[in-house]
């Protein structure tokens, strides 16, 4: 996935053999989703579906299918502004495996991309398998497999016992019962500062119990030219990278994979839209920071997104 990982458990007299067997079980549930839907690997489950130009049914895993399950749910939630296919666009503007870029690709070549992307195209088959409409469609998962990848450790966990645990990879969390000073588990939100490192300078400070996090953000992942940022956050109606000026969203859901996609689908729509569809949405809750003409940081959130907000930890 190209990021870290980091479990804490709070679990008494755990004897190291345990310790070594609950470690294996992370590692090989976070590995496996990775074989599975890493653009990445070439291997992978959803790089063979991507290279196949057959618009026949092609046989994918249970995992695949709940995760791609998600994304073209939380598509047609939000009216098309989170899109797995995106996947040329993606590699197009450089934020993919193919290297980096400095300034925005050709007109021309971004009009070219677009007749193969839109979750339309895209089709979940009982089976399961997936079945693509157009030979060239790219599926890229990066907005929601870290996410499955969180909750997919988190199970592992509880298979063997766990029920008090925090688990982040590359920024977002699922957390499970008490720390281990019997409080709720506290999660920070990075302020929204490029070249800061994770954890430097907190905006919020979350209280998660039996929860996920996941924050999409413009602030890491971006290049700039000619005075305009231009981030990995794309608009597959447009095929440009979205210009609106929210700097980071943060979602609260009950599994990661959720509030993952749905961190995305909000930055995607924006300020405004992205705040009616969360309170639109059950079960999710969003903290949205914009980013103001003077440089400044203001916040919007959901009406009961406040109940998770704690003061940082001195």
């Amino acid at each position: 996935m190209g990021t870290t990982y980091h479990v804490r458990v709070v679990q008494a007299e755990l004897p190291p053999q345990h310790v070594a067997g609950l470690r294996d079980s992370v590692a090989k549930a976070l590995q496996r989703v990775n074989d599975l839907m890493s653009t990445y690997d070439p291997s992978s489950e959803l790089s063979r579906f991507n290279a196949c130009e057959s618009t026949k049914a092609f046989p994918v895993s249970d995992d695949t299918a709940a995760v791609i399950r998600v994304a073209l749910e939380t598509s047609k939630q939000s009216e098309g502004a989170f899109d797995v296919t995106v996947g040329p666009l993606v590699e197009l503007w450089g934020f993919g495996s193919k290297g980096r870029r400095t300034e925005p690709p050709p007109a021309a070549a971004i009009a070219k991309c677009l007749p193969s992307v839109g979750s339309h195209h895209l089709h979940l088959l009982p089976g399961p398998a997936l079945r693509k409409d157009v030979p060239e469609l790219h599926v890229d998962l990066s907005a929601v497999a870290k996410g499955f990848g969180v909750d997919k450790a988190a199970e592992a966990l509880e298979s063997r016992g766990i029920t008090r645990y925090l688990v982040e990879v590359g920024g977002e969390c699922r957390a499970r019962g008490a720390n281990e000073r019997g409080e709720v588990w506290r999660v920070g939100i990075d302020r929204p500062v490029a070249g800061n490192l994770p954890g430097a300078d907190l905006e919020k400070v979350l209280a998660l119990k039996d929860a996920s996090l996941a924050t999409s953000g413009d602030y890491r992942n971006f290049f700039e030219w000619k005075g305009k940022r231009y981030s990995h956050t794309l608009d597959p109606h447009t095929g440009w990278s979205v210009p609106n000026a929210l700097a980071s969203v943060s979602v609260v859901a009950k599994t990661c994979v959720v509030a993952d996609g749905m961190a995305t689908a909000l930055m995607a729509l924006g300020p405004d839209r992205g705040l009616a569809l969360a309170e639109d949405r059950p079960g999710v809750d969003a903290l949205l920071i914009t980013r103001t003409k003077d440089g400044a940081f203001r916040e919007t959130m959901t009406s009961a997104m406040r109940r998770y907000l704690r003061p940082p930890v001195r």
